[in-house]
């Protein structure tokens, strides 16, 4: 925090300079070292930290904590903010359509609670095995209060990959990914996330959703069997 007040009295600093036509005689900000770090690179998740949270999961024994930590973790890596995660029902939010040849899509579609906007989430196949168990009620995953829910990734977060996350890192990662993944552009990512954009309008027809399956299908090919 202090680093972006620092960037921003350079800024007026600067203004203030070239509206009086002066000379920065006094140099006030020489040496001072201001390094501009992005939000998402505050929050960033590796391709090989997303993979030792992965491998953890499939060795977990499932309906353990860690295990139930784990899971909703990887469902938030396909973009969903913790939120969205406490009210996922299959009856209102699974679908499965025809893909190309034998490729059977999963996804679960859902409006964000944060911004209303409709999110996709992609579940390739090993995907939906490890993640999909949906509990007697028919939700995704049973309640839980949120900073229960924190302390207990970042306890495993800290064993795991030697430092604690929030759940957050996982949106990060899914934008990050997607982006570098050279499969898909902006506009899906804002599809999957459900980032409201006046460029964007929302998703109605299945047409667009099949579309953005099957770019994010090729972009995570090779990546479940790591």
């Amino acid at each position: 925090m202090a680093n972006q007040y620092i960037r921003y009295l350079k800024i007026v600093y600067g203004r203030v300079l070239k509206y009086f036509n002066l000379k920065d005689v006094r140099q006030a900000f020489e040496g001072v070292d201001i390094k501009v770090v992005k939000i998402s690179d505050k929050k960033s998740l590796s391709r090989e930290e997303y993979l030792t949270f992965r491998n953890a999961l499939a060795k977990a024994k499932p309906g353990s904590k860690e295990y139930e930590t784990l899971r909703r973790f990887m469902i938030m890596c396909r973009g969903l903010r913790y939120s969205d995660t406490q009210r996922i029902q299959k009856s209102e939010h699974y679908f499965e359509m025809d893909g190309d040849g034998d490729t059977r899509y999963r996804y679960l579609v859902t409006a964000a609670q944060k911004t209303g906007s409709t999110e996709i989430v992609p579940l390739p196949e090993n995907d939906a095995e490890l993640l999909l168990h949906w509990d007697a009620d028919g939700y995704l995953f049973p309640k839980m209060n949120y900073q229960t829910y924190s302390h207990r990734l970042r306890k495993i977060s800290l064993q795991l990959i030697g430092r604690e996350i929030t759940s957050h890192y996982g949106r990060h990662f899914t934008g990050d990914f997607i982006l570098n993944s050279g499969e898909m552009g902006l506009e899906d990512v804002k599809k999957i996330l459900g980032v409201k954009s006046d460029r964007i309008a929302e998703i109605y027809a299945q047409k667009d959703v099949k579309e953005v399956l099957r770019k994010f299908y090729r972009a995570v090919e090779g990546l479940e069997g790591e």
